[in-house]
């Protein structure tokens, strides 16, 4: 009889809950140094992500995750420029030494991109359709493998040689105005030898003109010749030899 007792005993305590041990909260410290944002970074006209035009390159230097990597091209009366290098060297940050930010650069395709998705990598036809045209400049010689996209003006995009995007710069420079075809200027397009002297050439479309003598001691015309149409303006050098 005791027995059983002590079994039913053992039973109902058995059933019953028990108190849970208290647990220690858990504390989050906040963290001890800067906070920064990760790739992918957005490009955008001020900059790239954190690095921004126009601020300080000794302030961009010292929020590198990897630490300040300075770089210095000195060409003298040519070029001075201080190069960070941030991203695992997937972003280029230029300057004047101790200046300012003047361009941020992207060379890299998985660290930034734009708000509609192009990236180093994307097709000539995905930047276009993204960001536009190429700036059109009629006064200006290109290198086709630089386009300067309408939606972003102060961007420079180099393409390589199969058409993908390789760089995209942004740089801290107005946009430049697109320019008017405008016709030719009113010049008079009959070149005279001299008041005195009967007319030399008749040149349709002459902008400049000017005279020249070759080592041999002959006498030449050497005139800068402009035609418009819809689609291209076309500049010549056309010379001319007194027979």
């Amino acid at each position: 009889m005791v027995v059983l007792v002590v079994a039913a005993c053992s039973e109902h305590d058995r059933g019953a809950p028990r108190p849970e041990p208290e647990r220690q909260r858990r504390v989050i410290e906040p963290p001890s140094g800067p906070v920064r944002p990760l790739p992918p970074h957005a490009i955008r006209a001020d900059g790239v992500g954190p690095y921004r035009l126009g601020a300080a390159l000794d302030e961009l230097a010292g929020a590198l995750p990897s630490g300040p990597r300075i770089e210095t091209i000195d060409i003298p009366g040519v070029a001075q420029r201080s190069i960070l290098r941030g991203e695992d060297d997937a972003i280029v940050i230029g300057g004047e030494p101790r200046g300012k930010a003047s361009f941020v650069a992207v060379i890299g395709g998985d660290v930034a991109r734009t708000e509609s998705g192009v990236h180093v990598g994307s097709t000539r036809d995905e930047l276009v359709h993204a960001l536009g045209a190429a700036v059109d400049e009629v006064d200006r010689a290109c290198d086709p493998h630089l386009v300067e996209p309408s939606g972003l003006p102060n961007a420079r995009v180099v393409l390589d040689d199969g058409g993908r995007v390789a760089a995209i710069a942004i740089l801290d420079e107005p946009a430049r105005a697109t320019p008017r075809a405008d016709p030719p200027p009113e010049r008079e397009d009959r070149v005279p030898a001299s008041e005195t002297e009967k007319l030399l050439a008749h040149i349709p479309g002459l902008v400049f003109a000017a005279p020249l003598r070759d080592p041999e001691g002959h006498d030449e015309l050497l005139a800068v010749v402009r035609t418009d149409d819809a689609q291209q303006r076309t500049w010549m050098l056309r010379g001319f030899r007194a027979d």
